[in-house]
């Protein structure tokens, strides 16, 4: 169950070691285990925090992943603090798996086997060449 937080200041860390423990302790709805609560999160673009600050980025949406839904929508309307800020939350609404080759749903180009359709027209060529 995925919840998505805006405004997260890149300089943390969800990769550290503690970083779900130091979340869960913020914020007290979720205790009192935090890895049967929090199941894993990263930030919504997969970059690492170093990377985000490479870029300039001072804040970014980190994706939450909880193991049972009420947790998840606890942090939907409880909020997530973290570092004496209260961050706006929401559910987080994954795009679905698209094929660039056919342009079916459920798979992707590197694994498709049937043939290749244009997204503009639908022929029988790569929509580059359209």
């Amino acid at each position: 169950y995925k919840v998505i937080v805006h405004g997260v200041p890149t300089t943390f860390d969800p990769d550290a070691g503690g970083a779900i423990e130091g979340l869960v302790r913020q914020n007290a709805y979720l205790a009192p285990s935090p890895h049967d609560n929090v199941y894993n999160m990263h930030w919504i673009s997969k970059r690492s925090s170093a990377a985000l600050q490479e870029e300039g980025k001072a804040h970014s949406s980190l994706v939450i992943i909880f193991d049972e839904p009420e947790y998840a929508n606890l942090a939907i309307t409880n909020r997530i603090a973290l570092n004496g800020r209260l961050l706006r939350t929401q559910k987080f609404h994954s795009f679905p798996t698209q094929c660039f080759n056919c342009h079916r749903f459920g798979h992707l180009a590197r694994h498709c086997r049937r043939p290749t359709v244009c997204g503009r027209c639908a022929g029988a060529h790569v929509t580059s060449a359209c």
